[in-house]
């Protein structure tokens, strides 16, 4: 019996012995795969594949079309495509080369379509996003379904609420118009802040709160250990209903390419400091008393996309805090106006989206519980012309869009009422020079139009562009995008002054940089 143990025994730890090293060389031959694999896929810091960075928009002294694209042989990303929206390109040297540049339904990028892997949007607005369904409509034509499109919860609200009528306008042939719509939907991706993620199996990406408008944000590209950082739209940090810059998150990066906006590089707002522009915020909201009190109606041309918003909340704000008296009532007329503003009511409601919002300043009970009473929508129709003295009567303020639009209910309302005594304009937008509501203030003699546009901006002046450089743990060299050439000139100047060792790059369309 003994015999037999000692046998059993020795059969046990001989196969013991070759399970142990079958199981080894397994691990082995699985490290060796591994190893190469994550060599080659994941860890970018020993890659050495060059990147070619192509400047599609917003460059050569342009503010809108924001759009870059980086490619290799293999495959390719874009961040951004704007489209153009006034005619100051018509001024750029590369216009009068090749026009085609700056087509709002065409899309230009030779052999890279067929190998996009990624699309990244920093936010809603159209100079960074109009473009998307005909970059869309190129990929399903060429068969390319192997591509995502990257944005943030609020960004994919505000898009989806507006994207059939995109879609409906636009000049996509009508049989394919459904279709683009659900590939759009299908291939958008939902990005969380301060979280990493992959656009391709060599570049990681990772969103930084910017406080331009709900769900915009910088991002930074990790490529060949390079970190490339696109600042998007930068926020002024004072916009009442929004959450301020991440600057914490910012100071962890040593950056090696800057890729910042310079949209207002050339203006140094009258506020510096929290304590300043509330005093400027309370010189509006005491206005609008003032006019209420006076019996002027008061018609506030505003971009349907927060800024609409923005003012609303504003004038509520002050009611909540006794500041605008409670006996006044506010249209907000527009199709757009409307449909955005039920989006952000939406987005208040839902704690998934209240990282982008100052829900201690404003909330959706705030702003809910004077829906019907103090603020409500109405349409202003050329089809109403004869009867919009019976359809403005009841309001005190009309908040619509920034009449640049051919059937704004702005314009509509402005032509009616231009010459009125009894109406006042308040402006809070950028409007292009040309436009009717420009015009109002170059020519109009009336003494109660007044200009807020300031206060209200949602970009960032020259000194918080600054501040937002100096937030950064390093910097090694700043591209100046999306400005005028005033605009890029004067923070390029500033810039020298500021930071001693920072390399300084104006792109212009078409330019390359080879990022190794």
């Amino acid at each position: 019996m003994f015999s037999f143990i000692k046998n059993k025994s020795n059969v046990n730890n001989f196969n013991f012995f070759r399970y142990l090293f079958l199981v080894l060389f397994v691990l082995f031959i699985v490290s060796l795969f591994s190893k190469n694999f994550f060599i080659e896929s994941r860890d970018i810091n020993k890659l050495s594949v060059s990147y070619n960075l192509y400047f599609y928009g917003a460059v050569g002294g342009i503010v809108d079309g924001s759009c870059y694209l980086l490619s290799t042989k293999n495959e390719s990303i874009i961040v951004d495509i704007g489209s153009f929206f006034s005619n100051e390109y018509e001024k750029n040297s590369d216009y009068k080369i090749n026009n085609n540049l700056f087509n709002n339904y065409e899309i230009n990028f030779d052999d890279n379509l067929m190998k996009l892997k990624a699309i990244l949007i920093t936010h809603v607005h159209d100079d960074h996003i109009g473009k998307l369904h005909y970059l869309v409509y190129e990929l399903y034509n060429i068969g390319n379904k192997n591509y995502k499109i990257y944005m943030t919860l609020p960004t994919y609200k505000i898009y989806i609420t507006k994207l059939k009528d995109i879609i409906n306008y636009s000049k996509i042939p009508k049989k394919f118009k459904k279709t683009i719509y659900n590939e759009i939907i299908q291939h958008i991706k939902i990005i969380k802040l301060k979280e990493y993620f992959y656009l391709t199996d060599n570049i990681s990406a990772y969103p930084i709160l910017n406080s331009h408008i709900p769900g915009s944000i910088s991002i930074l590209l990790k490529i060949n250990n390079k970190n490339i950082l696109f600042s998007g739209d930068v926020g002024n940090n004072f916009i009442i209903h929004l959450n301020p810059i991440d600057y914490n998150n910012l100071n962890r990066f040593d950056v090696d390419y800057l890729l910042i906006e310079s949209t207002y590089g050339d203006k140094n707002f009258s506020y510096i400091n929290q304590n300043e522009y509330n005093k400027k915020l309370l010189d509006f909201l005491n206005y609008i008393n003032y006019l209420v009190r006076i019996k002027k109606k008061i018609i506030i041309p505003a971009f349907a996309i927060d800024r609409t918003q923005k003012i609303l909340f504003t004038i509520l704000y002050g009611i909540e805090n006794n500041i605008v008296h409670k006996d006044l009532k506010i249209a907000i007329g527009g199709k757009s106006s409307r449909d955005i503003t039920i989006a952000y009511l939406e987005m208040l409601k839902n704690p998934d989206y209240t990282v982008f919002f100052n829900v201690n300043k404003i909330n959706f009970n705030i702003v809910n519980k004077y829906k019907g009473i103090i603020w409500d929508f109405q349409r202003f129709k050329e089809s109403d012309f004869d009867v919009l003295d019976f359809k403005t009567k009841d309001y005190d303020i009309i908040i619509t869009p920034s009449a640049s639009g051919g059937s704004s209910d702005s314009k509509i309302l402005l032509r009616k009422y231009l010459y009125n005594p009894n109406f006042a304009v308040i402006k809070v937008s950028w409007a292009p020079p040309d436009s009717l509501v420009s015009n109002i203030f170059k020519n109009s003699n009336n003494i109660y139009n007044r200009n807020y546009s300031e206060i209200f901006s949602s970009h960032a002046d020259s000194n918080y562009l600054l501040r937002y450089i100096q937030n950064l743990k390093s910097v090694k060299t700043v591209i100046i995008t999306h400005g005028s050439n005033e605009a890029r000139n004067c923070l390029e100047r500033k810039i020298k002054q500021t930071f001693k060792n920072i390399k300084i790059l104006k792109p212009n369309y078409l330019d390359k940089l080879t990022i190794k």
